[in-house]
């Protein structure tokens, strides 16, 4: 019997980034004051590649944004962080501005992805982290899946927002946690494959090696058929926290919540 390969490898000599993530970035807006608000890094994708970086992790984002105003402050922003733009081009559509406490809608912008963007970066880094947003619509939902079915390892993050068209989601989710050994997401993420997200994770659990589920201030984590362990978040649950949390102490070695 040999042992399983690393669920969070080391990067090799050869690869210059930590992780990639795969999701829709945006200009997120926190009220400061009246009529005054301070810009920030958002977004599915832009919010857990910050929040990576913030922990001192390299970092690639896969994330289309328009040719606007906004897109140039999202591409600023980027790079204030130190995150690498994989996708620096414009394309059509316009970039997405969100306020704070309000639902990230998805925007034109967000499904010009293509596999062309994608193939020349999927070495760069052991982990591919790719949101559920990315999945949304094609052509994105076609790099997305090539990004996990070709990724060193995985990484499916359930973020629970809303799609121009739900029709399939559960389908395309559940294809999606079919092809990534570690999936991670919030009760709404978890929720959009079925009725009850703490019953839909233990499944995922029973064939995933990594799976984790942030509901409120807790979140749970299944490892390789082991027990669950559950810890806490914090005052300010964050699914892009808790992602960046989990993944940063699996590629440190530690085990799962062991910083609590």
């Amino acid at each position: 019997m040999t042992d399983a390969p690393p669920l969070f490898p080391e990067p090799g000599l050869d690869q210059d980034l930590d992780l990639l993530v795969v999701g829709p970035a945006a200009l997120a807006l926190d009220r400061t004051g009246p009529g005054a608000y301070a810009a920030r890094l958002g977004g599915p994708g832009g919010a857990i590649a910050r929040a990576l970086a913030d922990l001192g992790r390299r970092v690639g984002l896969a994330a289309p944004l328009g040719r606007d105003a906004v897109g140039d402050e999202v591409r600023h922003e980027i790079g204030a962080a130190g995150i690498a733009h994989l996708t620096p081009d414009p394309v059509p559509g316009r970039s997405p501005v969100m306020l704070t406490g309000s639902a990230y809608g998805l925007g034109e912008a967000d499904s010009q992805l293509s596999d062309g963007d994608l193939r020349p970066h999927l070495l760069r880094a052991p982990l591919v982290v790719v949101t559920a947003a990315a999945l949304a619509a094609d052509p994105a939902r076609e790099a997305a899946f090539l990004a996990l079915d070709r990724a060193q390892r995985g990484v499916l993050v359930l973020d629970g927002l809303p799609w121009p068209d739900p029709a399939d989601r559960a389908e395309i989710l559940s294809y999606a946690v079919d092809l990534a050994p570690v999936v991670l997401g919030d009760a709404a993420g978890w929720g959009a494959l079925g009725d009850d997200p703490p019953a839909m994770a233990r499944r995922v659990a029973a064939r995933s090696r990594f799976v984790g589920l942030l509901a409120g201030s807790e979140v749970t984590v299944w490892r390789d058929g082991a027990a669950p362990v559950a810890g806490m978040v914090g005052r300010s649950p964050d699914l892009a926290g808790t992602v960046a949390r989990l993944l940063d102490e699996g590629l440190a070695g530690l085990d799962p919540l062991s910083t609590s």
